[in-house]
Formats: C-alpha cells, sequence, structure tokens
C-alpha cells in the first residue's frame, strides 16, 4: 500500500532527481481513490513544467506507476479509472433510445466521422449527433490525400508519417527473463526520458538527450545535453486553454469493437514490441514490456520512464529486444536514447530499421511478416495492416496566403502557450548575413522553448547574436563540417541541429558533429523558410495532443488530416519521403 508520503517522494524524484537547485520545481500530488496524481507547476526560475506538463499516476495497492499526457488533473483521474478501476457509471438512458457512439466523432480531425463509419452507426441505429445540433456548422474539409504513418514507430515527419507524441503509455508488465514472445498491441509515438542528465545549460557538451518528464523541456540551449531526451509526451507545453480533451475525439471506450474501415481508407501500422530485461534489487532478472500506440512514447522511452520509476540503476539494465530496429530519426532519436542512457545493454532486434525510405519501408514489411508468422503459428493477435494514402504533389495543392509575423506569433501562442515562447532582440538578429526575413520572425513571432520530443529552441545568452553551427560546435568542443558558417541554428531535435542556411533561407536538419575523416552528412530540408517552419510547429503543437487514444484507422484519418493542412502552410515540406 502506498502512502501520500511515498508518492510524494516518487513525485519528488521524478521530478527533480538531478535537477540543480535553483531549477527545482514545485511538485503537487493529488490522491483520489486508486492512488495519486503527481506533476510539477513552474516556479520563477524554472517557468517550464517538466515534460510540457505530464502527470505521474502511482496506484494506490501496488505502486504501479503509468505516465499520461498534460490534460487537467480530473481528466487524468476519469481516464485512470475508466483503464484500471470499474469505471464511471454512464448517464442514463432515456427508454428505447441508445448510448451514444464515442466514437463517432473520434475517428478523424475532422469533426464529423468520416462517411463509411457514419454509415455503419446508422446500420446500428446510432443518431448522427452532428447533423441534429442546429447552430453547429461544420465546414467540409478538402480531400487531401497524405501519407499514412508506417508503424508509428519513429514520428518521422520525413517519411510521410504524423511525427510522433503525448505519453499514456500501458501499466509496465514484471515478468521472468525474455521469453521472445510477443504481445500487446497498437502504435507508438514519442515522449522523452527524464533521463538522469538534465538539459544543460547552454553551451555544454555534445548534444544530449532531452531533460527528465516524459519529455524534457526547456533546455536553453538549442540542444537538449545531458540525457536521453525522453520523447516528451505531448500535448505540448502551457495547452492554449486549460479545458478536457477535445469532445468526443481521441478517447473511444477501450474494449468498443470498431467497425472495419473499407478497402482503401488510410490505417496506420501495428507497432512494435519491446522488452527489456534489468536486474532487481534482489538479484533476480525481471523484465518489463512495453507495445507502442498511437499518442504514446516510443516503448524504448516508455520502459525508460518506468525504470526510473521503479529506481533501477543504468547499469542494471541486461537486455533490451525490440521487434523493430531502435531509430535514429527525429521524434524519438532512441538508438541515441539507448547508447546514452544503458551502457551495458545488450540490444537485438527482430527487423532492421534504417534512416531512408527505402531501408525504413523494408524492414517495416519484414516486421509484417514476423508479426503475421506469430499470428498464424503462435496464436499471436492478429495486427491491423497499414494502409497508405498517396501525399498530393506541391503542384496539386492551393498554398495559404501569407500571414503577419504577428499573426504567426498568435498561432504559437495558441498552441504551445505565451510564456513558452522565447522572441530574439533586435541586437541579438543584427549580425551580418542574417536574412530579414529571419530576423524579424525572429523578433516578432519567435519559436517555442521546449516542444519535445521534435524541437528545442536554442536560447542564447542576452545580448548573444543567434549562434552559427561553427559555433555552436566549438562551444560543446566538437569537430563541426567545413561549411558550418553557413547555418543559423534555431534549435535541435536532439539528433540533429534546425538551422536556416545562408544564401537559399531555408529551414534545414544538419548533424552539429562529424566524426575525424567521415564525408558529412547532407543538410535534410525541413520548411521553406522560418514563417513556414513556425506555422507547421503550432499546426503540429495544437493537434498532436489529439492523436493520443486512437484506433488504428482513427490514426490513419489523423496522418491524412495532418499532412494535409501541413501541405497547405508549405507543400514542399511534403515533396520527398527523406525530408525532415
Amino acid at each position: 500500500m502506498i502512502t501520500l508520503q511515498q508518492a510524494q517522494e516518487r513525485a519528488e524524484q521524478w521530478i527533480n532527481a538531478d535537477v540543480p537547485a535553483n531549477e527545482r520545481r514545485e511538485v503537487r500530488v493529488r490522491p483520489f481513490d486508486l492512488g495519486f496524481v503527481a506533476w510539477a507547476e513552474a516556479t520563477q526560475d524554472a517557468p517550464s513544467p517538466v515534460g510540457g506538463g505530464s502527470r505521474l499516476v502511482i496506484a494506490h495497492e501496488e505502486g504501479r506507476v503509468t505516465l499520461w499526457p498534460g490534460l487537467p488533473v480530473e481528466e487524468v483521474i476519469r481516464q485512470y479509472v475508466l483503464e484500471y478501476g470499474d469505471g464511471e457509471p454512464g448517464p442514463e438512458q432515456p427508454p428505447g433510445q441508445t448510448g451514444r457512439r464515442v466514437d463517432l466523432e473520434a475517428t478523424s480531425f475532422l469533426l464529423s466521422p468520416p462517411r463509411w463509419l457514419q454509415d455503419a452507426a446508422d446500420k446500428q441505429g446510432v443518431p448522427d449527433e452532428c447533423r441534429s445540433s442546429p447552430g453547429q456548422q461544420i465546414p467540409e474539409q478538402t480531400q487531401a490525400s497524405p501519407v499514412v504513418a508506417e508503424p508509428d514507430t519513429s514520428a518521422d515527419v520525413g517519411s510521410g508519417g504524423a511525427p510522433p507524441a503525448p505519453p499514456a503509455p500501458p501499466a509496465s508488465v514484471l515478468a521472468p527473463p525474455i521469453s521472445g514472445s510477443d504481445d500487446a498491441a497498437d502504435q507508438s509515438a514519442l515522449v522523452r526520458p527524464d533521463t538522469e542528465a538534465e538539459l544543460p545549460p547552454s553551451g555544454s557538451g555534445a548534444p544530449d538527450l532531452p531533460p527528465p518528464t516524459g519529455g524534457p523541456v526547456g533546455a536553453p540551449v538549442g540542444a537538449p545535453v545531458g540525457a536521453p531526451p525522453l520523447p516528451a509526451p505531448p500535448p505540448p507545453p502551457t495547452p492554449p486553454a486549460p479545458g478536457g480533451v477535445p469532445v468526443g475525439y481521441g478517447y473511444p471506450p477501450p474494449l468498443q469493437l470498431q467497425p472495419q474501415a473499407p478497402q482503401g481508407a488510410p490505417v496506420v501500422g501495428p507497432g512494435y514490441m519491446a522488452v527489456l530485461r534489468y536486474r532487481a534489487s534482489d538479484g533476480s532478472e525481471q523484465q518489463i514490456i512495453r507495445r507502442s500506440a498511437p499518442g504514446t512514447p516510443h516503448p524504448e522511452w516508455q520502459i525508460l520512464y518506468e525504470l526510473r520509476g521503479l529506481g533501477v540503476p543504468p547499469q542494471q539494465v541486461l537486455e533490451l529486444h525490440t521487434e523493430l530496429e531502435s531509430c535514429s530519426l527525429p521524434g524519438g532519436y532512441c538508438a541515441r536514447m539507448i547508447r546514452e542512457t544503458w551502457p551495458q545493454v545488450r540490444v537485438s532486434h527482430t527487423a532492421p530499421y534504417g534512416r531512408d525510405h527505402a531501408s525504413r519501408q523494408q524492414g517495416f514489411q519484414q516486421l509484417l511478416a514476423h508479426q503475421g508468422e506469430l499470428h498464424q503459428v503462435a496464436d499471436g493477435p492478429a495486427r491491423p495492416h497499414p494502409q497508405r494514402v498517396p501525399l498530393p504533389t506541391p503542384q496539386q495543392v492551393q498554398p495559404a496566403p501569407p500571414i503577419p509575423l504577428e499573426a504567426i506569433g498568435h498561432e504559437l501562442a495558441q498552441a504551445f502557450g505565451q510564456q513558452a515562447l522565447f522572441r530574439y532582440d533586435q541586437r541579438a538578429v543584427a549580425r551580418a548575413g542574417v536574412p530579414d526575413v529571419v530576423a524579424q520572425s525572429l523578433v516578432w513571432a519567435g519559436l517555442p522553448r521546449d516542444f519535445g520530443p521534435f524541437f528545442w529552441g536554442y536560447v542564447p545568452q542576452p545580448g548573444r547574436p543567434v549562434p552559427t553551427l561553427a559555433e555552436v560546435a566549438a562551444e560543446r568542443g566538437v569537430q563541426a563540417a567545413p561549411d558550418a558558417s553557413s547555418y543559423l541554428v534555431m534549435g535541435n531535435d536532439f539528433g540533429r541541429q534546425l538551422c536556416v542556411q545562408y544564401g537559399t533561407a531555408h529551414i534545414v536538419a544538419v548533424p552539429l558533429e562529424v566524426a575525424q575523416g567521415a564525408s558529412p552528412s547532407p543538410a535534410q530540408f525541413v520548411n521553406s523558410s522560418l514563417p513556414e517552419f513556425a506555422r507547421c510547429l503550432a499546426l503540429l503543437g495544437r493537434m498532436w495532443r489529439l492523436r493520443f487514444g486512437l484506433t488504428p484507422d482513427q490514426a490513419g484519418r489523423w496522418t491524412v488530416d495532418f499532412q494535409a493542412q501541413l501541405a497547405v502552410l508549405d507543400p514542399v515540406a511534403l515533396s520527398s519521403p527523406d525530408n525532415w
């Protein structure tokens, strides 16, 4: 039985472990029938909450720890009770009236459900409340057809899948040593680990893993430095309004069966499983099994959270096996997190997963074949088969008209909150060669400080100019590429620096360090300009939290909707599967 004092101690360790004394957050713990909800409150010295407002739930009886997105505490409690308790009693229904199907409006970012799903509901006698409610005119969505994510495995924005994030990882399973069995279900997204090494202050060594809390938050320097960035479980820090989850979106009843999507409807992949073996304090070997799911961190990040909650030292981690090779891609960079967090772990995988689009496709097909064999031979669960929709070409998209920089700043503030943004002063952007559009955008619109697991802004010391890639590399004592002086650093994604390229003003992702004797990696295209990049971040900030809890076909619709809107903001951003 966990007491309130024990819960407070565990919350303190989760939020403030390895954090300098002047950056410690205020810890809040709220008890409820099944346990305790813990979260961090901003203070004057540490204004941005850990993990973008993530919640830690500690079970009353056995002390099991689960991580939840930054929803209102009441909503976290309600969802926890639905998931692990007896559930809430539903409202009484008038005689002869069928209960409302919550998932009807939870299938897409469109406020009205897809036609095929509404038809399925009509056959079951479920009324369409969207049509019957006066005064709620819902505009039709243009049919854009972006690519649906592979196995929501790596939040690889460039591969056509929607970037992966909010953590609502399932409870971990403690069992004997690795058995090689495959069970669990669903897909993945990302979250940053509350790693031992916090985001160090600007100028520290090589880019490091983002700070603790389901997703490190608020790195002062462009790259989270220190410990692995637990892909921060969305939603992003300081959501625009403190309301609950959008009505009818993202939380279908856990056990409710969904009608099958018709042929050709977008469906995301089945996700993958990770199994980690570690040595417990009593000397026995235990294991944790996690599976990816839409809107949650990669399984590797989920396990990292769990190990920290259990107080397992990194040296006690023995072996990690994943169905899909740990990624080195935006939205997680799981391979780096594993390398820097568990130095002695033995790593293995069933299917490879490369950095380019072709090798990822090949590895994904191998994963599908593996899961199909488990279903046929070992009585494993049937996994959904992904259904991709081709992206529109830039010529097919009507770009959104440009808007004033102040309006872009307003979009960012709506997505992340005003306190989560940073803006440069005129002196910082007044250096030779800075394009005017970049200087004005940094002054008037700004960028988010911390939007894990996708972006950590470079916040320089007051009065310092916008740094070049060469200057950031020199600060960290690493060798940069010969052309590093031709990039202005805006921030990083935990694996690469996100920069403005001199000459083109494009936003590109560039490695900070070049290995001795190796040829530099080519810059990876992100956006056409800084204003487009800021607007795309704001779009992702608004939509990412809506991915949590979706079924594979619902997440497929989310991906289509997101990519359609992304293509309108910057048609070139999705022109190649190997873009960022």
